[in-house]
């Protein structure tokens, strides 16, 4: 039996979003989804499948529209949060691909597969 939401974050572990089965050949299929979510102050994703809107979870990339532009902070699963700017973009889209380009090196490589999952890359 699949642990609730709150015994699985009790006990650590990765919590998705959104999650769904899918059959397929008499097997069945777990997915989650991450995606961007508007907040108050622009856009973020949380790394490990939550509900970025809803929760702070680490890691985070977020986003933030100012008067010189375009800023990602992506806060690190250890605590450690990292600005970067981006200056101005043609549009949030471009705005959020350069974050996620800028956060592949920022965030460490055990989350390249979710970062590049956004950017709609193939994982090598």
């Amino acid at each position: 039996m699949r642990p609730t939401r709150l015994e699985a974050r009790l006990r650590g572990g990765r919590v998705p979003a959104r999650t769904g089965r899918a059959l397929r050949l008499g097997k069945a299929y777990t997915w989650s989804m991450i995606s961007w979510v508007q907040t108050t102050y622009g856009w973020a994703v949380n790394l490990d499948g939550t509900n970025a809107a809803a929760e702070f979870t680490l890691p985070r990339v977020e986003l933030h529209s100012g008067p010189r532009g375009w800023t990602c902070v992506c806060h690190r699963q250890n605590g450690m949060s990292r600005q970067l700017p981006l200056g101005s973009a043609t549009s949030a889209p471009a705005a959020k691909r350069a974050a996620l380009l800028e956060a592949l090196p920022a965030v460490g490589a055990q989350y390249e597969p979710e970062l590049r999952a956004l950017l709609g890359l193939a994982i090598a």
